[in-house]
């Protein structure tokens, strides 16, 4: 592998699980004369239903569970592949965590030798569960068995390095693997593509791809080309991204869900809808069903861009479909509707949405609270707040910012303190950014008074006001021409270690000249002078 950005990967001395890998399969590979144990594979009823049932899968876990319970009752015992069979299918859940654990009981119990196959998925699990030091530590029992590790083996490793961020001992690896000759595969090369786009190095996968067309039987594959039109797109580079889905598409590789999701995400986030449309078409068009996530994201971007008639074709095309709207979709759309100011068909969609079971999220509330707000509906927002919390969606930090904000920008200054109080009173903790908000609200409407009563309440909550919240106070005192305690917080947040910056400066400044002393405010115009803050 010629390529030169592997410089930057570390030597393996760094890493010794790496070492220790890279040392076993040397003195190994070539050197053992164990060979593995060939077992003829006679069926009988038992072993049959295994193998059916993890063909077909189990709903829950606990089903797995009980299996294996009936499996190691059985006598004679049932031989290693339908062990294999079931703890692959416990793999395919995604419920890693009890492979383990199963084959640690298997060893326990019975008299029977694992195969190479139990290995790779025990490996391939503790990868996935960030435990890759224990997947190198398993490789070690594959050479005491007396089998070889395979490019399952190699891959499964791999990917479990670029999990736990450990993406250039991945790339040494994948190097050093080469050179002894190692099969490596298309996946191979994918899982160290995808590695590398998840760290922003799109190019140096970009690099990757052009070797995997000089490697015999590793050509580039639809997965290695949607990873990294993904991160293209991601990065912004969503012109080279359609690039490479035109060049794999004239290889003959048909773009599958992923490639063509990950175009569209990319279309829509710099506002080229119109030709995110062009490809949904091209889906349908190609009978290759867009999911509900290719749909929900044409949806929000038509949405934030006010063009919800067109949301709504988008939407006429998935419920058509048979798909059923998820929670994203409703709250793309009810943030269409807020935008232009709907409120009425935001009420009917919320309302269809809870009464189809589909719970509003966090987001869906917050939405649906700041277009409340903005129509001055102020009831009906606190109404909703207060709901949030019976449905167990705890009124968190970002819901008391936009609840806040919404109530004081809209001139509710008396809903923004009653809702304070029932935050305070739920001991829902308001952080400083909480406090800042009020504080500018109350002083916006000619509050000062309630504004200093907030502002000497934030020591006595273990909070201290930042430069934003003495900021707003000055501004409040200048504001009254109280100059006298404007200057005094502003000699006070020096000494409690927070500099006024430009604003906080301005701020004083404008006060001053308001008063026609120009004498103070030329003192300060200096002062932001010698600080760097205004330029001569």
């Amino acid at each position: 592998m010629n390529v030169s950005w592997l410089r930057r990967a570390p030597s393996a001395s760094t890493s010794t699980p790496l070492l220790q890998f890279i040392v076993h399969f040397t003195t190994n590979r070539n050197s053992s004369n164990i060979k593995p144990l060939k077992i003829k594979k006679h069926f009988y009823p038992f072993q049959k239903l295994v193998r059916d049932q993890c063909k077909i899968g189990f709903e829950k876990i606990e089903d797995a569970l009980k299996l294996f319970d009936q499996m190691l009752q059985r006598k004679p015992p049932l031989l290693i592949y339908s062990y294999n069979q079931l703890f692959g299918a416990v793999s395919k859940m995604q419920c890693y965590s009890f492979v383990p654990t199963l084959y640690n009981r298997m060893i326990w119990r019975l008299d029977i030798q694992p195969d190479l196959c139990t290995f790779n998925i025990l490996v391939n699990c503790l990868c996935y569960l960030n435990h890759v030091d224990f997947g190198f530590a398993v490789v070690g029992n594959i050479f005491k068995f007396g089998y070889e590790p395979d490019v399952f083996t190699l891959t499964s490793l791999l990917n479990g390095l670029c999990i736990d961020d450990r993406v250039f001992e991945a790339i040494e690896l994948f190097q050093k693997a080469q050179k002894m000759g190692c099969s490596i595969n298309a996946i191979t090369y994918g899982t160290v593509i995808n590695g590398l786009c998840k760290i922003g190095e799109v190019h140096m996968g970009l690099e990757l791809l052009q070797e995997m067309k000089k490697t015999p039987r590793c050509n580039p594959n639809v997965n290695a080309y949607s990873i990294l039109i993904d991160g293209l797109c991601k990065k912004g580079l969503v012109k080279d991204g359609i690039r490479l889905f035109l060049e794999m598409k004239s290889k003959g590789i048909s773009p599958d869900v992923f490639a063509y999701s990950c175009l569209i995400h990319g279309l829509c986030n710099i506002g080229h809808w119109e030709d995110a449309k062009v490809y949904l078409k091209e889906m349908l068009a190609r009978q290759i069903s867009p999911d509900v996530t290719s749909f929900t994201i044409l949806i929000d971007a038509l949405c934030k861009d006010g063009k919800v008639k067109n949301a709504l074709e988008v939407l006429g095309v998935m419920i058509s479909k048979g798909m059923n709207l998820n929670t994203i979709t409703n709250s793309s759309l009810i943030h269409g509707y807020c935008l232009i100011g709907k409120m009425d068909d935001v009420v009917k969609i919320f309302n269809v949405m809870v009464s189809k079971n589909c719970e509003p999220s966090v987001i869906t509330y917050s939405i649906l609270i700041d277009g409340l707000c903005k129509i001055r509906c102020p009831n009906e927002a606190t109404r909703l707040f207060n709901e949030m919390h019976m449905h167990g969606e705890g009124p968190d930090i970002l819901k008391q910012h936009t609840i806040s904000d919404g109530l004081c920008k809209n001139n509710h200054p008396g809903e923004a303190i009653k809702l304070f109080h029932v935050i305070e009173d739920e001991e829902l903790h308001p952080d400083i950014i909480t406090y800042s908000i009020l504080i500018d609200g109350m002083i916006k409407v000619g509050h000062l008074k309630v504004a200093e009563e907030l502002f000497r309440l934030i020591p006595t909550r273990g909070l201290q006001p930042n430069v934003i919240t003495y900021t707003i106070m000055i501004k409040g005192y200048c504001n009254e021409g109280m100059l006298e305690d404007a200057h005094e917080l502003f000699l006070q947040m020096e000494e409690m270690g927070f500099p006024p910056n430009e604003v906080t400066y301005k701020t004083l400044i404008r006060g001053y000249l308001q008063k026609k002393d120009g004498l103070k405010a030329k003192l300060l115009i200096n002062e932001m002078i010698e600080k760097g803050l205004l330029s001569e």
